[in-house]
């Protein structure tokens, strides 16, 4: 493998330390299992979109078409509010586009019919005999939990090495509760409009689509982190021993709000339901921003501690992973690359999200040396990142080799010729 980039110009490793032996990285491409991650997703997305279809022709039975098109539109924008949201937080390893659209039809699909079944079933074995508390404040939580929890089970079966900690657990559990909450706002958006007016509506996406966007994302990002906590420290046994123990405050989340919102409702009526969100939920709410700043941070004290092993034999310089360690310095070495061409500023962007997954799975190995799956993901990022690396050594020669072809403006402390991994670009 090609060495690191330094301060000086010079690529390769640094002086009087050792390579690693090339037999380290001779493992072929998983494509195999990366081509039934894709199968699988889209088998997943094809039922759930099955689904889908028969709970909307359900809902325009009982609405109309205006009623029921106004509803998937209006249930439309807090979807895209989330999906704004999740990619700020996956900004920093970025998970498989495919990968993020499963989750969303998960949730919005099987997730809902799961939970629609779950009501049936019970419908049928105890009419009439379970009190009218139970649904908001068991069923709901409990069943619609689960539902939506298994999408992270499904998306660790068949991705594993796409699920490496709490933060992609957060952000694949927050698209399978914004899919969910997709169809749910459809059916309560069309239900009332259909028995309110226009007014009922109005109402109604307050509550749902503008005060509470982020509930169902929420209470499913809680199981998402607990399980991503057991999948970075073991295998199965540990994911799902941390997938049991985010259901909890998922749960609790979700019962907390249905259960405190109609006592308040009932009792003190809509003022007390928004004194109720500003005093309970709000705060909640903030809490959550700050577990994934929390979570943020970890990750990049991870990227130091963990590449910094790498660069002690060779494999990066000290730059690169200061670099890599924050999102200014990405951004940096990206506005780098696309002055060097197309195929620099992909190499680059994959170098940055190779090497925040090979210091993720190496964190996996350290915490657990016998777990052979990791070892070998280590081996395919660093092959990978080799091959990187030469491609942009290869786009820094070409605008060596054309320098009136450079651009007369350069980043924050940059002089011309300035390569990624040089202290003037950090």
């Amino acid at each position: 493998m090609t060495g690191p980039m330094h301060a000086d110009g010079r690529w390769g490793a640094p002086a009087g330390q050792r390579q690693i032996d090339p037999q380290f990285v001779l493992p072929q491409a998983p494509t195999k299992g990366e081509l039934a991650m894709r199968i699988t997703t889209i088998v997943v997305m094809c039922l759930a979109a099955l689904i889908i279809a028969v709970v909307l022709f359900l809902a325009y039975l009982g609405s109309s078409d205006v009623v029921l098109l106004g509803s998937v539109l209006a249930a439309l924008v807090p979807l895209f509010v989330v999906w704004m949201v999740v990619w700020l937080i996956d900004r920093w390893e970025p998970e498989p586009r495919i990968l993020l659209i499963g989750a969303v039809f998960w949730g919005g699909g099987i997730a809902v019919g799961g939970a629609l079944l779950t009501g049936l079933v019970r419908e049928v074995l105890l009419p009439g005999a379970l009190p009218a508390w139970w649904g908001p404040s068991v069923e709901a939580p409990v069943g619609e939990e689960i539902w939506k929890g298994l999408g992270l089970v499904v998306i660790y079966a068949v991705a594993r090495r796409h699920f490496n900690g709490p933060t992609d657990g957060l952000v694949y559990g927050a698209l399978l509760g914004a899919g969910f909450a997709f169809t749910e706002n459809i059916l309560y958006f069309s239900s009332m409009w259909q028995e309110a007016g226009v007014g009922g509506f109005v109402a109604q996406y307050f509550i749902r689509g503008i005060a509470l966007p982020l509930l169902h994302p929420m209470c499913v990002s809680l199981t998402g982190i607990g399980m991503g906590i057991g999948a970075r420290r073991g295998g199965w046994g540990s994911a799902l021993g941390g997938f049991a123990l985010g259901l909890i405050p998922a749960m609790a989340l979700h019962a907390l709000w249905n259960v405190g919102s109609g006592l308040v409702q009932q009792s003190a009526g809509i003022l007390g339901l928004i004194a109720f969100f500003a005093l309970v939920m709000v705060p909640i709410f903030l809490a959550w921003i700050v577990t994934i700043l929390l979570l943020r941070r970890k990750d990049a004290r991870i990227i130091v501690e963990r590449l910094s092993e790498y660069a002690a034999v060779g494999w990066y310089s000290q730059a690169e992973i200061r670099m890599l360690s924050t999102m200014r310095g990405r951004s940096s070495a990206r506005s780098w690359a696309r002055r060097s061409g197309k195929r620099a500023d992909k190499a680059m962007r994959d170098f940055i999200t190779e090497s925040t997954r090979l210091a993720s799975v190496r964190h996996q190995v350290v915490l657990d040396p016998n777990r052979t799956s990791k070892l070998l993901d280590e081996r395919l990022l660093l092959r990978h990142l080799g091959e990187l690396r030469g491609e942009l050594i290869q786009a820094q020669a070409q605008v060596h080799a054309q320098p009136q072809m450079q651009p007369q403006t350069q980043p924050h402390g940059a002089s011309s010729g300035t390569r990624p991994g040089s202290g003037a670009w950090m």
